[in-house]
């Protein structure tokens, strides 16, 4: 595991030891060999407090300066939240856009049908735009995109060696 520091050398301090105790869980010596299912005691300075919000309550825990911050584009360069599951990822990027009160514009996917199939009746019944409009994968964009002005857009591709 890397961490970065760029801070003061209490930072670095800080960090070093969330380095050891994140790997202690890994390396099994925090709690001796399990069957994955040992509780692990979170120190209370890495605890948030419950929240209605959680997703604003994350966001906000590490990326503090973000609303006020918004002009500088290289802020968000050593921040990351890692999710779970892609509907997480969809409400944090929500969360995270609506702190952007610039005027939204959505752009729509267009839809072509390739017309050297044989079978262009049946697929187009079987996959409708409806039901492909619902499909939402890792490697597939979704059906709307929807972006702000000042607004920072990354663009991820998976490599397969």
């Amino acid at each position: 595991m890397r961490l970065r520091s760029i801070g003061d050398s209490n930072e670095h301090d800080e960090l070093a030891a969330f380095a050891d105790w994140i790997a202690s869980i890994g390396d099994e010596t925090l709690r001796g060999k399990n069957d994955g299912f040992s509780p692990i005691d979170i120190p209370n300075d890495l605890l948030l407090e419950p929240s209605d919000d959680t997703v604003a309550k994350i966001v906000e825990s590490t990326i503090l300066m973000f609303k006020n911050a918004t002009d500088d584009p290289s802020y968000l360069n050593d921040r990351a939240i890692l999710a779970p599951t892609l509907d997480i990822v969809e409400s944090i990027n929500e969360y995270m856009s609506s702190l952007n009160l610039t005027e939204r514009r959505t752009y729509l996917c267009s839809y072509s049908t390739c017309k050297s199939d044989s079978n262009t009746d049946f697929v187009a019944q079987l996959h409708t735009h409806e039901f492909l409009n619902t499909i939402k994968c890792s490697g597939t964009p979704n059906h709307e995109l929807n972006l702000k002005v000042g607004t920072s857009v990354m663009l991820l591709r998976n490599m397969n060696h």
